[in-house]
């Protein structure tokens, strides 16, 4: 075949040609504007760069009909308003050694641009030199209006339909809680990250959250994650050039997933592996395997150490000295937790209690924390005048291991249930044929059954049960509730006020009778009468954290409240129980649907025969 015949298709003639305006900045937003959150966030840093004091954010129907962002900084003079449009305008840099040396959140000058192109925009500001102010109408990256307006000094962004001229992107954004998760995770980031800016949110008419200006950075995030600010740490140190500030919460606030440790370089919210990796590992014995801190940390280095420029939202950063940065962070926060004196405590739980391995495991473990020694302020310290004299490695010292790599048992989505074919010698099990022998260790109960012995997880067990009376009770609707004698109120954090929303109704369906109390809070009336000894905040934050961690997960929402649920009300390693409870236990257990498992995958039992017995001890 010659090549003028193997070349003769329309795709080999087409000449190069430059791209048209409008379809470069298309292509420039789907780098740019990934989803309504990253129009907040790109908004929100004009903000900070503007010198803003103030920032309103608005967005409705989870950013996908309307979003504003309003902020009290110097405003855009007139005459740049529509260079302000154009690709890659920018007053940050001028030349190459300001791309090296950015100090500012925004640089690149694609983001007013990319945003336009894709939807429609009004931008309303007034620079503070100026009498008047000005308005510009954008659609679809085409000017529609401008005009002068009276406006304050400041600017106003309001952008929506958003992706209304690109609706194969429209069409992959995530489910409207997904996608206003996402609006909050941003707003929460960007809050922190200036807690000299006032700063607000505002989901569906829903004050999510006001912060005001100049707060504190404990008690901003405690609001922002509904904790207390007591139970923060703060600690600060200088080594090798590099500023480290870190707020560690204490390890009785660890979630189920990373997205609550919020990394700061230069005072842009950025994403590393590495750095994430380090503050988990810095927890060590203070955190449950499957669990991760809640944590903000201000990595402070030289601009020429560090390279913003290697991703198009700005999210991703290149550190020189990535390596030494991550085993620093280390040390200093296993000195920080040691130092506030994180005394692990078996039996005891006077801050709160979980479970070790998240929702999966039942084995238990609980903290006991005290203040620094006198002289400090109450939960937060400093150590800046003495920072590296205790900050060595320890002896054999090696960086841990990929915590990547080792939750694929915990956090495994559990198979569909399904009704299995129970072995006939548990249909038949007679009760005087059940001889309960003691427990090994703090967890499994030894048993003889008809001659066998049987090895059983009362965690596990008493979990399987619990959960199959939960989906019964929701089929029938008959879930047993107990009043609360004083109804407690709870702040709930953004985030897990969304999922208290999206879950409502199967946990008063459960036996929660739980009312909405104004913002982010509830109040609990009534609780499962499998609660009956709990406290019922504590319960409510961690069914509403496994609930979201199951959910992402893939997990079908009746039965993920199920699992968490009946892992939070099951009986725990180490608590008691009587010959007769356990007897009453396993004959639960073996009338359940499926006795071989937890709802969650684990084996609730194991069988040794008669012949297995023999043959160990050679008697066959």
């Amino acid at each position: 075949m010659s090549n003028e015949i193997k070349f003769n298709d329309q795709r080999f003639m087409r000449p190069i040609q430059q791209l048209d305006r409008v379809l470069i900045n298309k292509i420039a937003a789907g780098e740019v504007v990934e989803r309504p959150a990253s129009v907040i966030k790109e908004l929100v840093e004009n903000s900070f760069d503007a010198g803003a004091t103030t920032v309103d954010i608005v967005a409705r129907k989870a950013g996908t009909t309307y979003i504003s962002v309003t902020d009290n900084g110097c405003g855009i003079g007139l005459q740049q308003v529509k260079l302000a449009f154009s690709r890659h305008a920018t007053s940050k840099i001028k030349d190459l050694d300001d791309l090296f040396a950015v100090t500012s959140f925004g640089f690149r000058g694609e983001a007013l641009p990319s945003i336009a192109s894709v939807s429609h925009l009004i931008l309303t500001t007034r620079h503070f030199s100026e009498q008047e102010g000005t308005q510009i109408t954008i659609e679809g990256g085409k000017e529609i209006d401008f005009r002068p307006v009276s406006a304050p000094v400041g600017t106003k962004i309001e952008v929506s339909h958003l992706f209304f001229n690109t609706p194969a992107r429209r069409k992959f954004l995530k489910a409207e809680t997904t996608e206003s998760r996402q609006i909050i995770r941003v707003a929460e980031r960007m809050a922190l990250s200036k807690p000299s800016v006032a700063v607000s949110l505002n989901l569906n008419e829903r004050k999510v959250f006001q912060l005001h200006e100049d707060q504190p950075t404990s008690e901003r995030m405690a609001q922002l994650f509904g904790v207390e600010s007591k139970s923060i740490v703060e600690y600060d140190v200088e080594m090798s050039g590099i500023s480290y500030l870190v707020y560690l919460a204490h390890p009785d606030q660890a979630r189920n997933d990373r997205t609550r440790i919020c990394l700061f370089i230069n005072g842009r919210a950025v994403t590393s592996s590495a750095i994430i990796h380090a503050v988990t590992a810095g927890y060590g014995e203070f955190l449950p395997g499957g669990r991760f801190p809640l944590a903000a940390i201000f990595i402070t280095v030289d601009p020429d150490r560090l390279d913003v420029n290697v991703h198009p939202t700005k999210a991703e950063v290149r550190l020189s000295e990535e390596r030494a940065i991550h085993d620093n962070l280390y040390r200093i926060v296993k000195k920080a937790l040691r130092d506030w004196r994180m005394v692990p405590s078996e039996g005891q739980a006077p801050r709160g209690q979980f479970n070790h391995g998240g929702p999966h495991v039942g084995q238990g473990r609980s903290f006991q924390g005290t203040q620094p020694s006198s002289g400090s302020h109450p939960g937060l310290f400093s150590n800046k005048n003495n920072q590296t004299s205790h900050l060595e490695p320890p002896s054999g010292y090696q960086a841990p291991p990929d915590i990547y790599a080792s939750m694929a048992c915990n956090n495994a989505v559990p198979a569909e249930e399904t009704t299995v074919e129970k072995d006939i010698s548990l249909e038949t099990v007679d009760e005087t044929e059940m001889v309960y022998l003691g427990k090994s260790g703090r967890l499994y109960l030894l048993l003889t059954i008809a001659g066998e012995l049987y090895i059983v997880d009362q965690h596990a067990a008493h979990e399987r049960v619990l959960y199959e009376r939960s989906l019964d009770q929701v089929e029938r609707g008959s879930a047993a509730s107990q009043k609360i004698l004083f109804p407690e109120s709870v702040e709930l954090s953004a985030d897990e006020f969304l999922t208290f929303e999206s879950s409502r109704e199967l946990l008063i369906k459960l036996g929660f009778e739980i009312d909405h109390f104004g913002k982010n809070a509830v109040i609990i009336n009534g609780m499962p009468t499998i609660f009956r000894d709990k406290n019922p905040a504590i319960i409510l934050r961690k069914l509403l954290d496994d609930i979201a961690v199951l959910n992402k997960a893939g997990g079908e929402l009746i039965k993920s409240v199920a699992q968490s649920l009946a892992c939070r009300a099951a009986v725990m390693a180490g608590d008691r129980l009587s010959p007769e409870e356990v007897t009453s236990l396993v004959k639960s257990l073996f009338a359940t649907n499926n006795p071989y498992c937890c709802p969650h995958g684990r084996p609730t039992f194991i069988k040794i025969s008669r012949e297995e017995l023999d043959g160990r001890f050679g008697r066959t």
